[in-house]
């Protein structure tokens, strides 16, 4: 009866712990979107905006900045006092036009799964990326194929 009891318990807890939600911190996902000021260089001499814009909505409410900043030898993407409606599989996405659609294959770089959905945020563009064929960035839907919302870049 004790050994039940005990068998129980132990598959009881592991039930309970294998239900709780991930952290949902940076940490633990597979992308290189940060949440903190840790990727930011200290000396504002190294940070240079190349182009900036507000975001608009699309099919859900999207709002705040954004700056395609160099942060010292990297490029990024900084979302500043960022908000978005909650959706599933949400992505930062660098869009070849200036309407956030990434509906064609070739028109977008996937720059990682967005982390939150509020916020300041910096989006690490890999090197080698041309930005000057970019014109936009999108917040895009990849399980639904929609983009919520997007900026122009300038």
């Amino acid at each position: 009866m004790k050994k039940s009891f005990v068998i129980l318990n132990c598959l009881s807890a592991s039930l309970i712990f294998s239900c709780m939600p991930m952290n949902n911190s940076p940490m633990s996902m597979p992308n290189k979107i940060s949440t903190t000021d840790s990727s930011m260089k200290t000396d504002p001499k190294d940070l240079m905006v190349l182009k900036m814009g507000n975001f608009q909505n699309s099919v859900h409410k999207v709002s705040g900045g954004v700056k395609l900043i160099k942060n010292g030898e990297k490029h990024q993407v900084m979302l500043v006092d960022f908000n978005t409606e909650a959706g599933p599989d949400l992505h930062v996405y660098l869009v070849k036009n200036d309407i956030g659609d990434a509906s064609k294959a070739d028109s977008f770089l996937n720059l990682g799964k967005l982390a939150l959905n509020s916020g300041n945020m910096n989006v690490d563009i890999p090197s080698g990326i041309n930005l000057n064929d970019y014109k936009s960035i999108s917040i895009w839907c990849k399980a639904f194929n929609v983009n919520f919302g997007f900026s122009k870049i300038n």
